[in-house]
């Protein structure tokens, strides 16, 4: 096929059928001034065709597209009861054909072979990109082109922001083709010759954009700023610089937008005290001098497992006091029971199941009550686990990532998760106490 005929043939009977057997039947239903204008608009498409046949047969560039959209769109405006099914594939074909003659002064002489590509359509899921292609220029087959027939205005930002394939757009334009049906609004173009699994085209196209340096997962933003509840027991004297990992960790937090890196940012914090209160528990009981003891002691109980670590922090944690007469547990616990309100027991055990929060203790919180002896349990146990959700990638573990993240999910952690951790993390940080803050800013290994 030659490059005339792949710009201009299926334009031509695309159009056809917006202005044929259709166009009169509807014309029939009008009276008036609506018959007058819908005559106007139709005669103004079918002038444009005549133009197009002209400029086919002279083997030259269409400069009326833009008309042509927009007498296709004051059509579909004015009289919206009359059906166009085609209508997004022409409008879609003239965005396209316009990118053309960004490039092109004149009609290049390509000879093209349309049976090499087919047009499938595809469901794209969770992928952010509507609009994409990958042009192999060392294999034309292993190229492909995704395209949205639904909005041309983001087609058109797609074409206009790097270098397009005009060899690509040609095969594709061949094959929009009014004698096939379309079912979808999204489609892949790609190879013939072989039945690709949808799955494995979608991977492939991830692949290639991830190596151009774009992310294929749709964000979750989280509009949460840290809480100033306690703002007024900040202290200037209180000595907040033995916290300077915390406080750049907090910094980060407050960039990060999206809901999992706010996450594994306030878990970051939490890390760093569980080792925190594992050498003040060691300082406070060396008076001053550390031993081989004391750091096979400190040894000892670090090694115990990063859970149980976690859960040693909480439990000394959750004493302190959030409000004057109001102990962080408590606090903890009232904030759970609103969270629980707007999650039913069945939907709270479907997402621990998920998640691999399996634990009897964990599951008969959940359907039954949570109360201020076991909060400290269940807040370690889901804190934990859904950290390793996140960070762990085994095929034997659910892995929480964007295409995962479920709404209920979401909910748990951003009105749940994310305030309390960062309430404990300033809690922890904001006035002196003898569970995360050091005494002596060195270490003495023998007695000067």
């Amino acid at each position: 096929m030659k490059t005339i005929n792949a710009l201009y043939d299926n334009l031509l009977l695309l159009l056809d059928s917006v202005v044929g057997d259709d166009a009169d039947a509807f014309e029939l239903t009008l009276n008036g001034a609506d018959k007058t204008n819908f005559s106007t608009k139709i005669t103004t498409i079918i002038d444009e065709q005549n133009i197009i046949d002209a400029t086919r047969t002279g083997g030259l560039i269409y400069p009326g597209a833009d008309l042509l959209i927009q007498s296709l769109q004051g059509l579909s405006s004015d009289f919206p009861a009359y059906s166009m099914p085609r209508k997004a594939e022409i409008l879609t074909y003239l965005t396209l054909y316009k990118s053309l003659f960004t490039i092109w002064t004149t009609v290049p002489t390509y000879r093209l072979r349309p049976s090499m590509f087919k047009l499938i359509p595809i469901n794209l899921g969770a992928l952010i990109h509507k609009n994409y292609f990958y042009h192999d220029t060392n294999e034309l087959t292993n190229s492909v082109f995704l395209i949205t027939l639904t909005d041309i205005n983001v087609l058109a930002e797609h074409l206009n922001s790097g270098v397009i394939s005009e060899v690509l757009i040609l095969y594709l334009l061949t094959k929009l083709d009014v004698s096939v049906p379309l079912t979808s609004s999204t489609f892949i173009l790609i190879k013939a010759q072989r039945n690709y699994n949808i799955k494995e085209i979608l991977a492939f196209i991830k692949f290639q954009m991830i190596i151009e340096g774009k992310f294929t997962h749709q964000p979750y933003e989280v509009a949460h700023l840290p809480s100033t509840f306690n703002r007024n027991r900040i202290k200037i004297g209180n000595g907040y610089h033995q916290f300077v990992d915390t406080l750049m960790i907090l910094s980060e937090y407050n960039y990060q937008k999206d809901l999992i890196d706010k996450y594994l940012r306030l878990y970051h914090v939490l890390e760093n005290d569980m080792y925190r209160t594992q050498i003040v528990q060691v300082e406070s009981s060396s008076a001053g001098l550390f031993s081989i003891r004391d750091f096979q002691r400190l040894y000892n109980n670090i090694n115990k497992g990063e859970e149980a670590v976690l859960k040693s922090l909480f439990t000394d944690a959750f004493e302190l006091y959030y409000t004057p007469g109001t102990r962080f547990k408590q606090f903890l616990l009232a904030r759970l029971t609103a969270i629980r309100a707007s999650m039913t027991d069945a939907v709270l055990d479907a997402m621990f199941t998920l998640l691999r929060i399996n634990k009897k203790d964990v599951r008969s919180y959940v359907l039954n009550s949570i109360n201020l002896d076991s909060i400290v349990g269940f807040y370690t146990t889901v804190v934990y686990m859904f950290r390793n959700s996140m960070v762990h990638n085994r095929e034997t573990e659910f892995h929480l990532m964007h295409e995962t993240l479920s709404p209920e999910i979401k909910q748990f952690i951003e009105s749940f998760l994310i305030p309390t951790m960062e309430e404990l993390v300033i809690l922890l940080t904001i006035e002196r106490n003898d569970i995360v803050w050091y005494t002596n800013s060195k270490i003495s290994v023998y007695q000067e």
